[in-house]
């Protein structure tokens, strides 16, 4: 539980740790909140953090860290044609770390409230797993950025399991493009 604690401690802590060294930095931080109605009912509840570079007016790339609690999605991934692979619980109640690259599209980057566009996309590495496996991650969405409050609704793909997605963030840094 205390290395637990600590590395939680450590992956909040970097996300505020980080300076701004060019106007070019964007970071930030999200609380997700997360939940499946579809093929198979699922949630999850997780802390991200992205840092990244504007490459421009309207364009951010950046990378991504999750820390993510999942309930419900047990056994999700029984058909995924592994080798030895019969029934891997490594999603049940369990912690999974999204790691992603992100890339965000601002509609109108003058003025201080504006939407935007992202995607991620990245890999779920299991933690319970003996051998070093990974799913897919996706997560699409639109959102809304006002100064430096952050909210987006997306959908969140892991493997072929999809769930409703909405964050809650701020973002770190003046993230001001300039040639």
């Amino acid at each position: 539980m205390k290395k637990f604690l600590l590395f939680l401690l450590l992956f909040i802590g970097s996300a505020f740790g980080v300076r701004a060294q060019q106007s070019r930095y964007l970071g930030e931080v999200n609380l997700g909140l997360t939940y499946g109605p579809f093929e198979k009912r699922w949630a999850a509840v997780g802390i991200h953090t992205v840092h990244g570079a504007r490459l421009g007016n309207h364009l951010y790339l950046g990378g991504g860290l999750g820390l993510e609690a999942i309930y419900g999605l047990a056994s999700c991934c029984c058909d995924c044609q592994m080798p030895g692979y019969v029934e891997d619980k490594r999603f049940d109640n369990g912690l999974v770390v999204p790691v992603y690259l992100n890339v965000k599209g601002f509609l109108n980057s003058s003025k201080p409230t504006t939407g935007y566009l992202t995607l991620d996309v990245g890999v779920v590495p299991h933690l319970r797993s003996s051998t070093v496996q990974a799913s897919f991650y996706l997560c699409p969405a639109v959102g809304i950025k006002s100064r430096h409050f952050k909210a987006d609704l997306g959908y969140k793909l892991i493997n072929k399991f999809g769930a409703i997605q909405l964050r809650l963030g701020l973002f770190l840094g003046g993230g001001k493009y300039r040639k």
